[in-house]
């Protein structure tokens, strides 16, 4: 029997891990000091109900056409590539975020 485990977001250090990093930073950045909430240290411990929460949430509405005017040709090549990759399972293709729920609306 072999153990598997889930890396970090990014991978181990050694190969990129620094990103997961990163990508907490910008969640404390925006759910907590912009959102005027609790933040890094300042949060409050697990199960503790002794003090309200005051987690924060932060939404962000991107117009990508702004930034890159060939989005959806980009992103159509993106999706098509990731499609194409042989799965690691041969029964399961590849899918990307929002298949499975495509698939629910067919049935």
């Amino acid at each position: 029997m072999t153990a598997s485990c889930l890396m970090p977001l990014g991978g181990s250090e050694i190969n990129s891990g620094y990103k997961g990093y990163g990508l907490a930073i910008m969640v404390e950045l925006f759910c907590g000091i912009l959102a005027g909430a609790a933040y890094g240290p300042n949060i409050r411990k697990w199960m503790t109900a002794t003090t309200p929460a005051n987690l924060g949430q932060c939404f962000i509405a991107v117009d990508p056409v702004c930034f890159a005017p060939e989005f959806g040709e980009r992103l159509g090549d993106l999706i098509k590539f990731l499609r194409s990759m042989d799965p690691v399972d041969p029964a399961k293709p590849v899918l990307i975020a929002g298949d499975p729920e495509a698939e629910h609306k067919k049935s």
